[in-house]
């Protein structure tokens, strides 16, 4: 626009077609009759799933300086970025694994015995007698998650080739994939869960819909000494906090315990990390050639070309939620059970050890039948420290 202004524009369309199986080996779950639509079968499409095609993502980027002498450099971004749908290889995340391609039948035997003898082989297994299924199912209508990303920089040239910049980076996850399980029984209570659930017919369900949002905002510092003298090094350091509403699809636990009521998912991220401090440099030693401070030719062989570098990063710890054993709740329920909490159970830094690392008395089973108060990933983990150093000789 100007020589102290420059703007990117731009404008991105994706579409991502749904999955599709060749030979039709997939079913999804019809809500509406209770039943398992089989790709390609009475009128079901192929991918039993509807695409989303108004993934249209603007795209705004300034970089400009303030100033004739061009020090300082005010930079900042917004766009928006769309992902597909997910083929996750881990059971049961596919809709390949429900009837009548897939299902896991339990073999009881009296304790005395055996149901089932290695010489019998394996049992042929007849979809129609499956007890209880569990049920994979995909929002038949996809809506494309998406993220909302932005940043504000400031860039100020220093004195001894370093540059300074400090920023502002955030974002916004929309229409993220979650995971709940709506045949958990409804209303916490006693007796068998089984005919408790909206579809007593079927087991578990891992229902995969795009309900899930997420935000992130950090303050970011860097520092950056350009080679000069035989040094570089580069020094960033973030505050930061992430949140989410349900928990990641790729961790140990990620169904929301209460599938009928997300809001008490809400929380840490499971990857929010508060403070990161990361160094990392290399230094050339002042010896051979040009660069050598001793007129000696044994000190230029042994020590010319020599560098030390090294990786330095300090982080505070990730969160993690206080889990039970068992299911107070009576539900049924896939997730990780939360306590009661009675008060804030991350212990003072001087009272922390290995053995005792967050307030035990702090939480408490729900009484009754019902699900705890505790809120996701309330405890915070150990700092983290990693140094890594290295020395290296190159010949030219």
């Amino acid at each position: 626009m100007t020589p102290r202004l420059t703007l990117n524009l731009g404008l991105r369309y994706d579409y991502f077609s749904p999955t599709v199986e060749a030979n039709h080996r997939q079913s999804n779950f019809d809500y509406a009759t209770g039943t398992l639509l089989v790709a390609g079968q009475n009128g079901a499409s192929d991918s039993l799933v509807t695409g989303d095609k108004a993934n249209f993502s603007p795209r705004l980027g300034f970089a400009w300086t303030p100033t004739a002498s061009g020090n300082t450099v005010i930079r900042g971004a917004y766009g928006i970025f769309f992902g597909g749908q997910e083929i996750r290889t881990a059971a049961p995340l596919q809709l390949a694994y429900n009837l009548p391609f897939f299902y896991e039948p339990a073999f009881t035997s009296d304790g005395v015995t055996p149901v089932i003898t290695v010489s019998q082989g394996f049992p042929t297994l007849d979809p129609s007698q499956a007890v209880d299924p569990g049920v994979t199912s995909v929002d038949s209508r996809l809506q494309t998650p998406y993220y909302q990303s932005w940043n504000l920089a400031v860039q100020r040239s220093l004195p001894g080739e370093i540059s300074l910049e400090v920023a502002y980076a955030g974002s916004k996850g929309t229409h993220l994939q979650g995971v709940t399980d709506p045949n958990q029984v409804p209303v916490p209570g006693p007796g068998d869960i089984q005919p408790r659930r909206p579809f007593p017919t079927f087991g578990s369900f891992t229902a995969i819909s795009n309900i899930a949002s997420s935000n992130y905002n950090s303050l970011q510092v860097k520092a950056e000494k350009h080679a000069s003298h035989g040094l570089y090094f580069l020094s960033s350091f973030t505050y930061s906090k992430a949140i989410n509403d349900l928990p990641e699809i790729c961790c140990a636990a990620p169904f929301a315990q209460d599938s009928y009521n997300l809001a008490a998912e809400r929380g840490r991220a499971d990857f929010d990390q508060k403070l990161r401090w990361v160094l990392s440099f290399d230094y050339e030693l002042p010896f051979g050639g040009s660069r050598s401070h001793l007129n000696n030719r044994a000190v230029d062989l042994a020590f010319g070309g020599w560098h030390l570098g090294g990786i330095y990063t300090l982080a505070s710890g990730f969160p993690f939620s206080p889990y039970l054993g068992f299911d107070p709740s009576n539900t049924g329920t896939q997730a990780a059970v939360r306590p009661d909490q009675l008060r804030d159970g991350n212990l003072p830094s001087g009272q922390r050890s290995p053995d005792h690392w967050f307030d035990v008395d702090a939480f408490n089973a729900p009484p009754g039948f019902a699900f705890g108060n505790a809120g996701r990933n309330v405890l915070t983990g150990p700092d983290r420290m990693c140094s890594i150093g290295r020395s290296g000789n190159s010949l030219a």
